[in-house]
């Protein structure tokens, strides 16, 4: 029986010519058998979204698969509401306008995927 993962995949962007790199993170969705299983489809999935373009300057840019940085097992069943990733953020100091939330005030951004 299937059940279904999370996998936080990190990919290395290269630019030709700049000795700088920068990382991206993907949090990806799938079904596997098994735990083994389950980071071979990691792999696969994300060696599957390694890419290489020409930016706006005509330089080659390469995203590869860095690692798979995080693999777990969700359930069979993904229930609705489902915590698939958590982030603690840094401290910040309120001022005496942020003592009040209004969360339905925000609009989402949406992230292209």
């Amino acid at each position: 029986m299937k059940t279904w993962f999370s996998a936080m995949l990190v990919f290395r962007i290269t630019v030709s010519g700049n000795i700088e790199a920068q990382r991206a993170r993907s949090l990806i969705l799938f079904s596997s058998a098994s735990f083994d299983d389950a980071f071979e489809s990691a792999l696969e999935l994300g060696r599957g979204a390694e890419q290489t373009y020409l930016n706006g300057s005509r330089e080659q840019v390469q995203w590869r698969l860095e690692k798979v940085e995080t693999l777990d097992q969700l359930d069979a069943e993904i229930a609705e509401g489902r915590e698939v990733y958590s982030e603690p953020m840094p401290f910040f100091q309120l001022d005496e306008g942020d003592l009040e939330l209004w969360p339905e005030r925000h609009v989402p951004t949406q992230t292209g995927v």
